[in-house]
């Protein structure tokens, strides 16, 4: 008993051990049991100052994410009703653009007509030729009359000019013949000018005067052809013209470009062709099936490959760009890792299950964008759609892994 008194004397005067209360039907050598692997005072080893504290554990964000194609599932249909004539690839051919896919039925109907209107457009446009040509030709000898008519214009003007000598010469003569009757009628001079000279300057000025009239009157002519000319041949221009750009752009011609370019697109739904560099990841038809709303062929660039999340809007201020990110699934060889590229603004309800039937199904939640490592790329990109569980790691990328708690300060 004294044994037993001594070691709980020393146990009440320990600091590191808690004050443990055992019921009054526990034997002795029990309590001493208990005593001895609690602490002895004497034997007890005080912390060292500098003694390392345990590692604290980095908080994380767990959420559900899918594995999907950085630029999403191609998925590509046909005309309704169309029945599927050929497939040309399989589940994981790699395709180049503009390669061919599926053939449906109705592409040799579309040939047959896109090869008829291209002969109409064909003979139109020879005929558009012609027309322009002609038009071209008729322009071409409208502008040669013109300038013909300025030709004589030019003429006109030396003609004018011509007459207005004429009329100097009938001035000059009926002065000349009017000085010689004054001088015949003069008594003092009549001697001085004979009957058959003033008979011979009026002849003259007969002669003269007769001369200008027929040239006026030739000039007047020849001036009232060429403006009459001169009007009809710049109507003839305009109207050339006119027909030049009538037949430049034959309505024909456009009415029948405006229906090819619809039966080419008519004709490209008939064919559906890979629209980028990809990988065919799935086929959801056969050969003879007719083409329904659903896409016909999925298509998928593994090039790159994100993991879309869904984090529940209370723990989505937390997401950062770069943060770490780890996802897992059964149905994964391993795990994958990324990091996140960016957080969505917009709230809204998850569209994943979540396996676990207590969890909460009442929240919102925000869709975070993991780029997934191009290591794990090829493994990620033979599951695409497939839902994984996912881990972000929140702590803070620029603070150290472990906290830095004080460590415990000895008492006597």
């Amino acid at each position: 008993m004294n044994r037993l008194a001594e070691l709980k004397s020393d146990r009440s005067k320990c600091h590191y051990c808690a004050p443990i209360f055992l019921p009054g039907m526990l034997t002795a050598g029990l309590l001493v049991v208990v005593a001895l692997g609690g602490c002895n005072s004497r034997s007890a080893k005080r912390p060292s100052p500098t003694a390392k504290p345990p590692a604290a554990q980095n908080p994380k964000v767990v959420a559900q994410g899918q594995i999907l194609p950085a630029g999403g599932l191609m998925r590509l249909a046909a005309t309704p009703g169309d029945v599927v004539d050929r497939i040309d690839v399989t589940v994981g051919d790699s395709v180049r653009a503009g390669e061919s896919l599926i053939t449906m039925r109705s592409l040799k109907v579309h040939e047959a007509r896109v090869q008829a209107v291209q002969s109409r457009l064909q003979d139109a446009k020879q005929q558009q030729h012609g027309a322009i040509e002609q038009a071209r030709l008729r322009l071409k000898t409208t502008e040669l009359k013109l300038d013909q008519i300025t030709a004589q214009t030019k003429a006109l003007d030396r003609q004018e000019e011509l007459l207005k000598l004429a009329e100097k010469q009938v001035t000059a003569s009926k002065k000349i013949l009017d000085q010689l009757s004054s001088i015949a009628k003069d008594p003092l001079t009549r001697d001085f000018v004979g009957a058959m000279q003033l008979e011979q300057q009026q002849i003259s000025y007969n002669d003269a005067q007769l001369k200008y009239r027929q040239q006026a009157e030739s000039f007047q002519r020849a001036k009232e052809v060429a403006e009459f000319e001169s009007v009809a041949a710049e109507q003839e221009r305009r109207s050339a013209n006119l027909a030049f750009e009538a037949a430049k752009s034959s309505l024909a011609v456009a009415s029948i470009e405006s229906e090819l370019n619809a039966l080419e697109i008519q004709q490209q739904s008939a064919s559906i062709v890979a629209p980028q560099a990809a990988v065919v990841v799935a086929i959801n038809t056969r050969v003879g099936e007719a083409a329904a709303q659903y896409p016909l062929i999925e298509l998928a660039d593994e090039t790159k490959i994100i993991c879309e999340v869904e984090v529940v809007e209370t723990d989505a201020a937390l997401i950062k760009v770069e943060q770490p990110v780890s996802m897992t699934s059964t149905a994964l060889p391993k795990i994958l890792h990324g990091k996140v590229m960016r957080r969505a603004q917009l709230v809204g309800r998850p569209q994943l299950a979540v396996a676990d039937p207590l969890a909460k199904a009442d929240y919102r939640s925000v869709v975070v964008v993991v780029e997934i490592d191009s290591a794990d790329v090829p493994i990620a990109s033979k599951w695409l759609q497939l839902q994984v569980d996912v881990e972000i790691d929140v702590t803070p990328l620029n603070s150290p892994a472990t906290s830095t708690l004080p460590a415990p300060v000895p008492q006597s």
